[in-house]
C-alpha cells in the first residue's frame, strides 16, 4: 500500500520556505511596492520638470506673451502661504528644542533649491568631461 500525502505529514513550508519572510528579510512586499510608485511618481515629475525647462530655454517666445500677466509679488506670496500651511499641517513634537524645530523648518525651504542642484549634477559633470575631450569609449572584452 502506498503512502499519501496525508500519512506522510507534508507541509508545504518545510520544503519551500517563503522566500520574503522565511529568510530573515524584514522589507515586506507592500513596502517595496510603495517604494516603487514613490520612485515612478518622482522619475515622472523630473521629466515633467526636464521638459518645461527645454522648451523655456529653446522656444522662450512661447513664455514671453504670458510672462507679463504673471505678478512676482504675488507668486512669492503665494509660495510663502503655502510653505506656512504645509509648517501647521506637518507639526514637529512638542518635546523638540527650539533649534531642532527650526532646523526642519529650514530643510522644508531648502529642499527644492538642494534638490534641482544635485539633479543637475551628473549633467555638469557630462558637459565638463566632453569640454575636455574625454569621449565615452566603448570596449569590447573577448569572450572565453
Amino acid at each position: 500500500m502506498s503512502e499519501t500525502v496525508l500519512d506522510h505529514g507534508y507541509v508545504p513550508e518545510e520544503h519551500a520556505p517563503d522566500p520574503v519572510i522565511g529568510h530573515g528579510d524584514p522589507t515586506s512586499p507592500g513596502k517595496v511596492a510603495i517604494w516603487m510608485f514613490l520612485a515612478s511618481e518622482i522619475m515622472f515629475f523630473i521629466a515633467i520638470l526636464g521638459t518645461y525647462i527645454v522648451l523655456r530655454a529653446g522656444a522662450p517666445h512661447l513664455f514671453s506673451e504670458h510672462a507679463a500677466a504673471l505678478s512676482k509679488p504675488w507668486a512669492g506670496a503665494n509660495t510663502l502661504v503655502l510653505i506656512h500651511t504645509d509648517r501647521r499641517m506637518c507639526a514637529k513634537p512638542e518635546g523638540w528644542p527650539w533649534w531642532r524645530r527650526w532646523y526642519a523648518d529650514l530643510q522644508l525651504f531648502l529642499y527644492p533649491p538642494v534638490g534641482l542642484a544635485l539633479s543637475v549634477l551628473p549633467a555638469l559633470e557630462a558637459q565638463t568631461r566632453l569640454m575636455f575631450g574625454a569621449y565615452i569609449e566603448y570596449v569590447v572584452a573577448e569572450k572565453g
